[in-house]
């Protein structure tokens, strides 16, 4: 008759307390996660968790199986790269919001430009820049209607043009087009008055 050993028995027990631990682990951190309403984030977060878990599960149930500690440690050391570079983005995103945070290179209302991309900031979280599009397919700076997210970690990656850094107002041009036999020291005086006009309008109402 086959008598299954002791020990075996004992690690089996210990795998599915430490998984049911796990999960319940999971479960409690998700419900507080599902709170978040943006979902690129709950998903970013999710993910996180679940790699953290995992990690510390093979670890402990490695340690379980081999005595030898130096390839315990071997093999976390190897799984722990694995896990690192699987959630490389998510990671240096965070590390980006943290340093978005502490050193403002940017801020909601802000201006800037990202690589190809040129907008109003309307939100910063943990993982995304969200951008209010302008330029693009359309001129003069008008808003596109489209809405751009960009991982934090483009900050580390591309140039960041800020428009808004060191001035609180945002340089543009208008073109006006004329005709050819126009009175254009007309044109220009009246648009001078206009500007002036709607210059003394928003200083007052500053």
């Amino acid at each position: 008759m086959f008598v299954i050993p002791l020990y075996i028995i004992y690690i089996v027990s210990e795998i599915v307390i430490l998984i049911l631990i796990s999960y319940s682990i999971y479960y409690l951190f998700s419900k507080l996660i599902s709170k978040i309403s943006d979902i690129k984030q709950r998903y970013n977060l999710k993910k996180l968790l679940a790699g953290i878990l995992i990690f510390i599960d093979f670890v402990i149930i490695l340690s379980m199986l081999v005595n030898n500690s130096s390839i315990v440690a071997l093999s976390a050391g190897l799984f722990s790269a694995g896990i690192a570079f699987s959630l490389r983005d998510p990671l240096t995103s965070l590390l980006a919001w943290v340093i978005i945070l502490f050193m403002k290179p940017i801020k909601v209302g802000d201006r800037i430009k990202i690589g190809t991309e040129e907008g109003d900031i309307i939100d910063i979280n943990m993982f995304f820049i969200t951008l209010m599009e302008i330029n693009d397919w359309v001129e003069g700076d008008l808003y596109t209607g489209r809405i751009v997210e960009i991982p934090n970690n483009q900050i580390m990656r591309s140039d960041v043009i800020n428009f808004s850094k060191s001035f609180d107002y945002i340089w543009d041009n208008i073109t006006i087009p004329i005709l050819f036999n126009s009175d254009y020291k007309k044109i220009a005086k009246e648009i001078k008055n206009i500007a002036n006009t709607k210059t003394k309008v928003f200083l007052k109402a500053q």
